[in-house]
């Protein structure tokens, strides 16, 4: 079962109650423990969720400019194509394209990993 926000917050002000009128559990200490790890992981899954979707972006443009490239490399008749030059930056952009979706998979991964760590069984 997943903690919702609701539920959370529920906790929170039982928790804040019971100090208030000192009759916190021996456990007490431990819950509020778990609060503030469970709403630190919260706050480090939205950061991972928005480098995802930075990436995915960064991705996204590199990709199309990518395929401006391979739409401008066609070989002029004329013999004034960069060819070179071009094919230098389109590695270069598939070299970059390469380094982000590795970084993007990493970043998946902890995503899915603070998804299973938020999630009570």
């Amino acid at each position: 079962m997943r903690l919702s926000v609701e539920v959370l917050a529920h906790i929170k002000k039982w928790y804040a109650k019971c100090e208030e009128v000192d009759c916190m559990p021996e456990n007490g200490l431990t819950i509020g423990q778990l609060l503030d790890t469970i709403e630190a992981l919260r706050q480090e899954n939205e950061q991972l969720k928005a480098d995802c979707d930075r990436m995915l972006g960064e991705v996204q443009e590199l990709t199309m400019e990518c395929n401006r490239f391979k739409e401008r490399l066609q070989i002029s008749p004329y013999g004034d194509d960069k060819i070179d030059e071009l094919d230098e930056a389109l590695e270069n952009c598939n070299f970059q394209y390469e380094q982000l979706k590795l970084e993007n998979e990493l970043l998946r991964a902890q995503v899915a990993q603070m998804q299973k760590a938020l999630s009570l069984k």
